[in-house]
């Protein structure tokens, strides 16, 4: 199977990718009509969008019929969603962004952060989970980092800030 970044889509059939995997996994299958409306697009787009995706065999279309995905396209699908799901955790749990705007940002950063920079995110995410730092305190604006931390001993940083006292 070719990667995700064989095929090169463009970020509109990615999200038409995304769409059909969601609509399929909450119906079975995908109608045109139902991509439409998820992403608000015409039927004449979703048409075009369709043979662009049928012609690289990532999904199987015939006029007037549903559409399901090829496995080379549910296995891309689920890389986007992937990497949606993992930015917009992110951004939700270690920057605070209210989840609708954090929703919409992943869906823009999605398309153009390659995956080691979004897996590079998700061993940092696991690293704060483990931080001395409890919750979201380090991003109260009179928050001291842990080079200014007595208290920190996660990291070493308090015999440091003792002996240069």
């Amino acid at each position: 199977m070719e990667n995700s970044q064989s095929k090169h889509l463009s970020e509109s059939l990615e999200d038409y990718l995304e769409a059909i995997l969601n609509i399929i996994d909450q119906n079975g299958v995908a109608w045109p009509r139902d991509i439409a409306k998820a992403l608000k697009v015409s039927n004449a787009s979703v048409t075009g969008a369709l043979r662009a995706l049928g012609e690289r065999q990532l999904i199987n279309y015939a006029p007037y019929a549903f559409v399901t995905l090829t496995t080379e396209g549910e296995n891309y699908a689920r890389e986007i969603v992937g990497r949606h799901e993992k930015i917009r955790a992110f951004l939700c749990d270690f920057l605070d962004v209210d989840p609708q705007l954090a929703d919409e940002t992943a869906c823009k950063m999605e398309h153009i952060l390659a995956p080691e920079i979004v897996q590079r995110f998700v061993r940092l995410a696991a690293f704060m989970k483990t931080s001395p730092c409890e919750g979201k305190a380090w991003l109260k604006p009179d928050f001291r980092s842990c080079a200014d931390c007595k208290q920190c001993g996660g990291c070493g940083n308090e015999k440091q800030k003792t002996e240069a006292d």
